[in-house]
């Protein structure tokens, strides 16, 4: 009956606790790690035994950064993810010729599992991969059509002009005593390996053409070499956010600009690359950082041309991919993969409505910032235990408590939410710059059988099979996906999705020739989504940053969102058998604000009565007019002797406190002082609309118990017989008392002053009862609120509404004064 986080992982025979040197029990947690015995798993090493299982080890040795791997070892143990998965199907891929579907490597994760699942797939011949993509020939004036995912940006460019929002900056702290002469031939020669970054656009038809030029390789250089070490930080982050804001010339090019940074330690300089998404994608710059490291080395030691020999030749570059991608979906692959999508997000909510600070924009200005933030180390932890537990890998369980996060914030079950996938399912393309990100659309289902949500492990379970399903049929691009669901089109919100998850491996930093080339997280002012988190893992914590449109959220609204994201992961690693929508989401200071903050016990109870405070603004006032009503007026005084006549009436019939009497009236000449006099003979009023149905009208009577009604001579014969009734015809009989005769009852502070009736839409209208404490209690409120108030107000609420009482009762004790609309 533990609950599920004190469930032990291994539970061992020991034959005698260990003992400290001093003959006490050693409680440290290392005596305890690795207790062996009967019940510890089987770490012994294996190696392969078939020619297969040596060619898998192989490629998790390489890919996961191994010496050795035991045919036993779990891959998702030896920590790998998703992201790594897509490079071991890949290579298995060009090594063996076999298309093994992603979900093999999750139901099947060691050398020898997955072995027997390509021997398999070989015996049948049902998986063979498809042909891999070839060099073209580079002709004279060669040129090739834009790939699939470089059109949608393409066409979002030429939509908006001059933005920089497609950049991707790429600062470099170069750490040691590099040569500038060398680092300039380096970055020449990794221009001339990668045709992408020599590659402009043109137009053919409205379609963008990708046209090679010869390479162009400039190395901007700022020498901050005299400025202190503080100083020179500030200054240095200030060009570098200069640099990545100045847009590309698509046409013109060169879409690469490098700048060199140099700092007042000779040791310490940065190096920033600026490089439009056209012609790169994240997985580009960290292939940068590895071949600018590799080459600057061989440039370091060997000057001229022989830099390139430094790394081998690229099998393909990206005109070749994206000519090789345009054959690859004409044909049943891409019929077969559209047909899932369909399937899958047929009655799918592709609008998502986020609680913003300010309205959306017709167009969004693509301004955003971003909002940092540290998974702390021991929460981290518990999560990977958690996540191994459930057989999820990191990007899973992350993606369900982001989930969770947005579905309670926008009240949604069913909600759209995407993420970038690196493509790179070809081992020909894996060190290749160009743009081959893609964007999967995942759909969150929260919905349960109760109202409180699934648990964390029904979502995990969830988001896991929703996630593999997605990469099973990932090379659909997302434009082909936007033009084949045709959701309606809204150019101030993006298609699809609006909302972003990313999990990124972490930065991986290169040496070469004496230094270090180390990557600096930097956050662009932009946003191409509405709200978009990015999550690093670091191995022993997560960094992360929620990206923001500014034309929606303010940063203190993005805080919040980041403590309650936090609040859910504690949750999903302590509590993963809780319902997800019983979890709290405030924090302790969001609790603070709305129990101590904004729950000042420290202002006055009102004192008086409603009636007093109508009486002494008549007293105040009297001459002032009070209410407009189509072709009448009636001042403060006049007012107060037809309420003062309609309570003479109310107590000639034995109305007095805590009676209840109907307002049956229309919005005209009687209304206002029919509900003043009811006040003020202590009795409640109950509005009844004379339009409504007879069964409503007369189940309001009875259940309200009423002691009379008022009405007027046009709706008196639709009350039901027995009521006992008040005609006031006040247009053609005016009150000719004097108002200072009555002595106003008012009904009781805790009593009634008003009972209100709900729609009915549950089965039966409900009678709510409101005391004169409470509508002080409001008046007071709004008082503090809006200080000092005069002039007109429009009274354009049904009197079945409790905003009606702020419009006629709140405004006649203030001396405002109040026009009727019929």
């Amino acid at each position: 009956s533990l609950p599920e986080h004190m469930i032990p992982a291994l539970v061992a025979a020991i034959n005698a606790l260990p003992l400290s040197p001093n003959g006490k029990i050693d409680r440290g947690v290392l005596a305890l790690r690795d207790p062996g015995g009967e019940g510890a798993p089987d770490r012994s090493f294996a190696g392969p035994r078939t020619p297969i299982e040596g060619v898998i080890a192989e490629i998790w040795a390489d890919v996961l950064s191994s010496e050795a791997i035991s045919i036993h070892d779990r891959f998702f143990d030896l920590g790998g993810h998703s992201l790594l998965a897509t490079r071991i199907v890949a290579r298995i891929r060009m090594a063996l010729g076999v298309e093994v579907p992603l979900r093999r490597l999750f139901e099947r994760p060691t050398v020898a599992e997955l072995s027997r699942v390509v021997e398999g797939l070989l015996a049948t011949g049902s998986g063979a991969a498809p042909e891999p993509p070839r060099p073209i020939s580079r002709t004279p004036g060669f040129r090739a059509p834009a790939g699939l995912a470089q059109r949608r940006i393409w066409l979002l460019e030429r939509l908006r002009p001059g933005t920089a929002a497609y950049n991707i900056p790429w600062p470099l702290r170069l750490l040691g005593d590099f040569r500038r002469e060398a680092l300039a031939l380096a970055l020449a020669a990794v221009v001339r390996r990668h045709e992408a970054l020599r590659t402009v656009f043109d137009e053919e038809n409205g379609e963008p053409i990708q046209v090679p030029r010869a390479p162009i390789a400039k190395l901007a250089e700022i020498d901050l070499t005299a400025l202190p070490a503080t100083a020179w930080m500030a200054e240095s982050s200030r060009a570098v956010r200069v640099a990545a804001g100045v847009s590309f010339d698509l046409a013109a090019g060169p879409l690469l600009r490098t700048l060199l940074v140099r700092g007042p330690e000779r040791r310490e300089s940065l190096l920033l690359w600026v490089v439009h998404h056209l012609v790169a994608d994240g997985w580009s710059m960290e292939l940068l950082t590895r071949d600018l490291a590799a080459l600057y080395a061989t440039e370091a030691g060997v000057p001229g041309e022989r830099a390139a020999a430094a790394l081998p030749p690229l099998p393909i570059q990206y005109a070749d991919f994206a000519v090789w991608q345009l054959e690859l979906l004409r044909g049943e692959r891409l019929t077969a993969d559209l047909d899932h999508w369909r399937r899958r997000l047929a009655d799918a909510p592709t609008v998502l409505e986020l609680p913003a600070d300010r309205p959306r924009p017709p167009a969004p200005s693509g301004r955003g910032a971003s909002r940092s933030f540290a998974i702390p180390e021991p929460l981290a932890n518990a999560l990977r235990r958690s996540w191994r537990r459930q057989g999820a890998t990191p990007f899973m369980g992350q993606l369900a408590a982001f989930l969770v996060l947005i579905g309670r914030t926008a009240r949604v079950d069913d909600l759209l939410v995407g993420t970038p996938i690196a493509n790179r399912s070809r081992g020909e393309i894996e060190g290749v710059v160009g743009c081959f990100v893609n964007t999967l659309v995942l759909r969150g289902d929260l919905s349960a059988g109760g109202p409180d949500g699934p648990s964390w492990k029904e979502l995990t379970d969830r988001v896991r099979e929703e996630a593999l399903s997605a990469y099973a049929h990932a090379e659909v691009p997302f434009e082909m996906l936007v033009d084949e669901l045709r959701p309606e089109r809204d150019l101030s919100r993006s298609p699809l999705v609006q909302t972003m998850f990313a999990l990124h491996p972490g930065p991986q930093s290169a040496k070469g020739g004496g230094v270090r080339f180390v990557p600096i997280p930097f956050s662009t002012a932009t946003a191409k989504f509405d709200l978009s988190l990015h999550l690093i893992d670091l191995g022993a914590t997560f960094a992360g940053s929620f990206e923001f449109a500014t034309d929606l959220f303010d940063p203190a609204t993005v805080q919040r969102t980041i403590d309650r994201l936090l609040i859910l992961l504690a949750a999903e690693a302590y509590t993963p058998e809780e319902p997800v929508f019983q979890l709290p989401l405030l924090s302790v200071a969001e609790r603070h604000q709305l129990r101590v903050e904004w729950n000042d016990e420290s202002a006055q109870v009102p004192t008086g009565t409603l009636c007093s405070w109508f009486w002494a603004q008549v007293e105040k006032t009297p001459d002032r007019s009070a209410v407009h009503c189509g072709d009448f007026s009636l001042s403060y005084s006049e007012l107060a002797r037809e309420a003062a006549e309609v309570a003479r009436s109310l107590a000639a019939l034995g109305v007095g406190p805590e009676s209840r009497v109907a307002l049956f009236l229309g919005r005209g000449r009687a209304l206002i002082p029919a509900m003043l006099g009811i006040l003020e003979s202590g009795a409640a009023y109950v509005p009844v609309d004379p339009e409504h149905p007879a069964a409503r009208i007369s189940l309001i009577l009875d259940d309200a118990a009423i002691a009379a009604a008022i009405t007027e001579p046009s709706f008196a014969d639709r009350l039901p017989d027995g009521v006992r009734r008040i005609v006031l015809d006040l247009a053609s009989e005016p009150p000719s008392g004097d108002a200072a005769t009555v002595e106003p009852v008012g009904p009781a502070e805790d009593g009634a002053a008003y009972l209100i009736y709900t729609s009915g839409s549950t089965g039966r209208p409900k009678g709510v009862v409101v005391t004169p404490r409470n509508l002080l209690n409001v008046f007071a409120g709004l008082d503090r609120r809006l200080g000092p108030v005069s002039g007109v107000w429009l009274a354009a609420t049904s009197i079945s509404f409790d905003i009606s009482v702020i419009e006629l009762l709140w405004t006649l004790t203030r001396g405002l004064t109040v026009v009727l609309a019929a």
